[in-house]
C-alpha cells in the first residue's frame, strides 16, 4: 500500500487553493451551494447584475504575507462583475466583501462565532465586512443561527426576528432558517433559506428547481397524453357518428327502394285488377252478344220453321 502526502502550501505564492476540502460536512457542502444558488437567483430578480457571489475561496489581506488569508464559506461582493477572481487579493481588488456566511459545525465554531484574536467576528469586523451570517445546519453550534451588523467599526450581533430571521438591509431580503423534508439531496432538518421579498416564500434551490422542472415536464407530458386521447377519443366519436350516419343513409335509402318496391307493387296490382276487370266486362259483353246472337238465330229458326209450315200447308 501506498501513501501520498499532500505537500504544504507555499502561501509565500498566494496560491488560489489551500488543498483542503470545500466543507467540513456533507450537509455545511449541500448549505454552500444552495445559498450560493439562491443569492445569485435573488440579484437576477432584483435586476442587480453588478454583485458576484462566491465562496470556499482564498483571500489574502495582508501583501506582505500569504498566510494572512480566510477563506469564506460564501460571501457577496457589490458593484463587482461576476465571477470573482480565483483568488481574492484586497490590496488588488480594493475592498473585501461585503456579505459574509460562515456554515459552522463543532470543530469550527470557535473560530467562526469568536470575538477574540482568532475568531472570525473581529477578522471580518476588521476587514469591512458589513454583515456576517453563521448558520449549523447540524445544529451543533447555538444557536444554529447566528447575524452579526456593523456598528461603526465592529461587527456586533444582532437579535433575529419572531420567526427566526433577520432582514438582510444589503440584499434586500430576509434570511430564514426552514423546515425542509429528507430528499435525495439531503437531510431532514432546517436550512438557512434565502426568502423572495416579493413572494415571502424560499428562493427556490437547485434541487427543488429540478424537482419542479420534473413536475413540469410530468404534468405536461399527463396533459399531452390526455390531450392525445381526447383527440383519440374525438376521432373515434367522429368516426362513430360518420359510421352512423352512413348507417342512417343506407338504412334511409333501403326504405325508400322499399317503398319504391311497394309503389310498384300496389302499380302492379292496381294493373292486374283493372285487366281483371276488364276481362271481366269482356266475358259479360261477349256472353251478352252470344246470347242475343243464340235469340236471333232461334228467332230466325221460329221464323223459318213457320215459313216451311207454312208452305206445306198450302
Amino acid at each position: 500500500m501506498v501513501t501520498y502526502r499532500t505537500p504544504p502550501v507555499d502561501y509565500s505564492t498566494f496560491p488560489e487553493s489551500d488543498g483542503e476540502p470545500m466543507a467540513e460536512t456533507f450537509a455545511n457542502a449541500v448549505q454552500m451551494i444552495d445559498l450560493q444558488a439562491a443569492l445569485r437567483t435573488l440579484f437576477a430578480q432584483q435586476g442587480r447584475p453588478r454583485v458576484a457571489v462566491g465562496g470556499n475561496q482564498l483571500m489574502y489581506y495582508n501583501p506582505n504575507d500569504g498566510h494572512d488569508h480566510v477563506s469564506p464559506d460564501v460571501y457577496v461582493i457589490f458593484d463587482r462583475q461576476p465571477p470573482p477572481p480565483p483568488s481574492w487579493k484586497t490590496w488588488v481588488e480594493g475592498k473585501f466583501p461585503e456579505i459574509v456566511f460562515e456554515i459552522s459545525s463543532a470543530s469550527t465554531q470557535e473560530i467562526d462565532v469568536g470575538s477574540g484574536p482568532k475568531g472570525k467576528v473581529r477578522l471580518y469586523g476588521e476587514l469591512g465586512v458589513q454583515e456576517y451570517y453563521i448558520f449549523d445546519p447540524q445544529e451543533e453550534v447555538q444557536p444554529p443561527f447566528q447575524a452579526y451588523m456593523r456598528r461603526g467599526a465592529r461587527l456586533e450581533r444582532v437579535e433575529l426576528n419572531a420567526l427566526g430571521g433577520i432582514w438582510s438591509p444589503l440584499l434586500g431580503t430576509e434570511l430564514r432558517p426552514q423546515w425542509m423534508e429528507e430528499s435525495a439531496e439531503r437531510p431532514a432538518g432546517f436550512w438557512l433559506r434565502v426568502m423572495d421579498p416579493e413572494t415571502r416564500r424560499p428562493v427556490r434551490v437547485p434541487e427543488e428547481v429540478y424537482r419542479d422542472l420534473r413536475i413540469e415536464e410530468q404534468a405536461r407530458q399527463e396533459a399531452e397524453q390526455r390531450a392525445a386521447q381526447a383527440e383519440l377519443r374525438a376521432q373515434a366519436e367522429a368516426q362513430a357518428r360518420l359510421e352512423a350516419e352512413r348507417q342512417a343513409q343506407a338504412e334511409a335509402q333501403a326504405r325508400l327502394e322499399a317503398e319504391r318496391q311497394a309503389q310498384a307493387e300496389t302499380e302492379a296490382r292496381l294493373e292486374a285488377e283493372q285487366r281483371a276487370q276488364a276481362e271481366a266486362q269482356a266475358r259479360v259483353e261477349a256472353e251478352q252478344r252470344a246470347a242475343q246472337a243464340e235469340a236471333r238465330l232461334q228467332a230466325l229458326l221460329a221464323e223459318l220453321a213457320r215459313k216451311t209450315d207454312a208452305s206445306d200447308s198450302v
